[in-house]
């Protein structure tokens, strides 16, 4: 029989047989919709881990004194990039880097009746961060604090520990480049809430004239942080750093300066990766069920169909044409069931991701680099991978048993139930 009416014939029994081609198809669609949505959210999750990781932590590159990463654990100011102001203007001289940006992060303390707190604070130069870490979007209630005033931005549950709120007066207590100990009074501007709730708890942004002054860091940063032009690819960052260590080694004055990209091999990279594997182990679960209920679905309907294919049988279709004719019959109602499936599963998850899952109260105590509001990313090829990965499941389920099906006798189907 030729290919055309075979698929003819495999529609004609489709539609002949609605109740249980529209449940196949729902089956397949349903789980199609719900593989779609949480490889999306998955995703969303693992860019969310890199975006926060970038902004609060690496840059596109970041750039130190060698020995600072070694003893960074103790806060070594002695270890400093100096004239961080003239550095970065030379550094965004160069084609491929669009920003450098100075800044001093740093342990510790704010006094109030009598306790001490601990804090991170972070300097940093508020306007020029709106590339990288982009601190007005965090920012509750006031302003962000401006350069040459002692201001500073609090993350909101820190504020509420300390019972502070905006035009407040708050001392911090740091250690000094020199080993001594320096307290400095500071208003605070305005209130933040970051995406994690570590960085709500302890985390103060504060102008770098002020981290510098308090630390008595005079003229120097501890790190530079490169934002590179939008057109570099990832894959080409580590390629720059290593470019940039050999322009410092040959320079006396920034030989001991070593910059290193963030997706090179680290800490942070192995933080990502630990990550990835979690979100893959658990999208490879997900793809199990879901291949499991196409299995069972497509199995199930051929092994009930016993008696049809004796009929078929006797009437004198050949093996081979019977099981091109359950395959393309399970082919025709997976394309429907999956393809409807990922259409709405795509519009589900760009709705989701204009508003998000807000989890702030089940991650109110999880020191993760995770945000508390979880935006799904929908890409074409989860769209794609999900579509034919959920076809082809549900035609391989269909063949095993229509083989099975074709080398029964017909005389015996037709004796069978159904």
């Amino acid at each position: 029989m030729k290919f055309t009416k075979m698929a003819t014939l495999a529609l004609r029994n489709m539609g002949r047989n609605r109740r249980r081609s529209f449940l196949s198809a729902l089956a397949l669609g349903i789980t199609a919709l719900s593989m779609v949505f949480v490889f999306s959210l998955l995703d969303g999750l693992f860019t969310d881990m890199k975006k926060n990781l970038i902004g609060f932590s690496t840059g596109h590159i970041s750039i130190r004194h060698s020995e600072y990463e070694k003893k960074k654990i103790l806060q070594p100011l002695g270890y400093s990039v100096q004239n961080p102001f003239e550095f970065a203007q030379a550094l965004e001289a160069q084609p491929q880097i669009l920003q450098a940006l100075p800044r001093i992060p740093f342990g510790a303390a704010v006094y109030l009746e009598e306790k001490n707190y601990s804090v991170f604070v972070l300097g940093l130069l508020p306007q020029k961060e709106e590339v990288l870490l982009k601190p007005s979007t965090y920012l509750s209630q006031g302003k962000l604090p401006r350069d040459g005033e002692r201001e500073v931005v609090l993350g909101f549950a820190l504020a509420q520990e300390l019972g502070k709120g905006i035009g407040d007066k708050l001392e911090i207590l740091a250690r000094t480049r020199g080993r001594s100990s320096n307290m400095v009074t500071y208003t605070i501007s305005g209130l933040a809430n970051y995406p994690t709730a570590d960085r709500n708890r302890s985390m103060i942004l504060m102008p770098l004239d002020q981290a510098q002054n308090l630390l008595r860091l005079t003229n120097a940063s501890l790190e530079i942080l490169l934002v590179l032009q939008p057109e570099v690819a990832p894959s080409s960052y580590q390629a720059i750093a290593e470019d940039l260590n050999a322009q410092f080694a040959s320079n006396p004055t920034t030989e001991s300066y070593k910059a290193q990209a963030w997706n090179s091999p680290g800490l942070y990279t192995l933080i990502l990766e630990y990550g990835r594997m979690t979100y893959d182990f658990i999208a490879l679960i997900i793809y199990l069920l879901g291949s499991v209920v196409v299995v069972n679905t497509t199995m199930m309907v051929i092994i009930e169909r016993t008696r049809e294919i004796g009929t078929l049988s006797a009437l004198g279709l050949k093996g081979k044409e019977l099981v091109q004719l359950i395959l393309l019959e399970a082919l025709g109602i997976s394309i429907v069931g999956a393809g409807t499936g990922v259409i709405l599963g795509s519009i589900l998850t760009i709705i989701i991701s204009l508003t998000g899952l807000d989890f702030s109260s089940a991650m109110a105590g999880v020191d993760f680099d995770l945000s508390p509001i979880w935006y799904p990313a929908l890409s074409l090829q989860t769209v794609l991978v999900v579509f034919v990965s959920s076809v082809a499941v549900s035609g391989l389920a269909s063949w095993l048993p229509a083989r099975r099906a074709i080398k029964i006798h017909p005389a015996e189907a037709l004796r069978s139930p159904t």
